[in-house]
């Protein structure tokens, strides 16, 4: 069952750690993948209404077909597809154990990307990152 991430209106979408660095912002739920579709169709866009997103699903499990006729030729084909499906959100620099891919319907994203040595450093502000417009 997918995860749903929720934060308060006032987060404004991003996704950090709670004011005392005890926690985060945000919670999860866990939520059937039609119910959390509803979910974020449903609270879009209305005033007072959490931002919400399902992060990195696997696509075989819940978009059959999507990975086969979304692939880039650039990754191996034992890269498996995920997708982010949510509200317009912000999240802070970190670490994942996942191979990512990113399609997105508006604007253009940014990301910052770190060298992988830095994995150790990443509560450390680096000064040289590498930033792409994809």
């Amino acid at each position: 069952m997918p995860r749903l991430f929720f934060g308060e209106p006032h987060i404004a979408g991003k996704y950090y750690y709670s004011d005392d660095m005890q926690g985060f912002n945000f919670e999860r739920r866990r939520m059937g993948f039609a119910a959390a579709l509803e979910t974020i169709v449903s609270t879009a866009g209305r005033a007072g209404s959490p931002s919400v997103y399902l992060g990195s699903l696997p696509t075989d499990d819940y978009l059959p077909g999507f990975s086969a006729q979304n692939t880039l030729s650039v990754l191996g084909p034992a890269i498996a597809a995920r997708i982010w499906l949510g509200h317009a959100s912000n999240v802070s620099a970190h670490y994942d154990t996942l191979e990512q891919r990113r399609l997105r319907r508006r604007r253009n994203p940014r990301f910052t990307l770190f060298p992988a040595a830095s994995v150790i450093c990443m509560s450390a502000r680096l000064t040289t990152p590498w930033r792409a417009s994809l």
